[in-house]
């Protein structure tokens, strides 16, 4: 993947966060929706959420243009979004991993960020 460490990073923190929206419905709708476009922004192309979900990153532009996110995670297997973004989350753990960063560092870096959302 040619997606930046630092870019990542930033869609690990957003993917977290949009898995943990449905457990936690404390967050607003509109904080809701940024996070959706910061993973957006960093995986502009739709190479992480593609390779998530097999396919192409092409496929998956087209397919996101035509139908929601909800309805293309459900066709490929996902029950829903939340267990999507668990496994775009894992990617990115495997992505990093594969980059240099230890599980230590990465969940430090998880807890250092999440305690600034919050």
């Amino acid at each position: 993947m040619k997606i930046a460490t630092k870019s990542l990073l930033s869609a690990l923190i957003a993917a977290i966060i949009n898995a943990r929206i449905g457990v936690y419905s404390t967050i607003p709708q509109r904080r809701e929706r940024r996070y959706r476009r910061i993973l957006e922004k960093h995986d502009r192309k739709g190479e992480l959420r593609a390779s998530v979900l097999g396919i192409d990153s092409i496929d998956f532009r087209h397919k996101e243009r035509q139908h929601s996110l909800s309805e293309i995670v459900q066709s490929y297997g996902f029950t829903d979004e939340r267990a999507f973004y668990r496994a775009l989350t894992s990617k990115i753990h495997e992505e990093l991993r594969l980059r240099g960063w230890t599980a230590k560092r990465i969940q430090r870096f998880e807890t250092m960020q999440l305690q600034r959302v919050a």
